[in-house]
């Protein structure tokens, strides 16, 4: 009998499981034809859930770098952005800060 999977995360959850299980649980449930070995498990399951979060968390560093005005944005073509240092160094003096945008 095959158990809903919205139920089935949340009462593991409820039970105090680890975070692991957990992160193992919600890939399952996401792809719920997926088997693996062990070592495929952690090469890709846990590795491209962790990708996707490493990545919302570095776009939301960098916005707040980006208003403290510590780094520039830069757009490329086809709307891609390039994120910069505003320090530069400039010959025969240390760091300072960019005042360009």
């Amino acid at each position: 009998m095959l158990i809903p999977t919205s139920n089935l995360v949340k009462s593991n959850m409820a039970h105090g499981s680890d975070p692991l299980a957990d992160e193992i649980l919600r890939y399952l449930v996401e792809h719920p034809e997926a088997q693996d070995t062990v070592e495929g498990i952690a090469d890709w399951w846990l590795t491209e859930r962790r990708v996707r979060q490493a990545i919302a968390d570095v776009e939301a560093a960098l916005g707040r770098l980006v208003d403290q005005g510590l780094v520039d944005v830069v757009m490329r073509e086809g709307g891609a952005r390039r994120y910069r240092s505003k320090l530069r160094k400039q010959p025969g003096r240390g760091t300072r800060r960019s005042d360009s945008n």
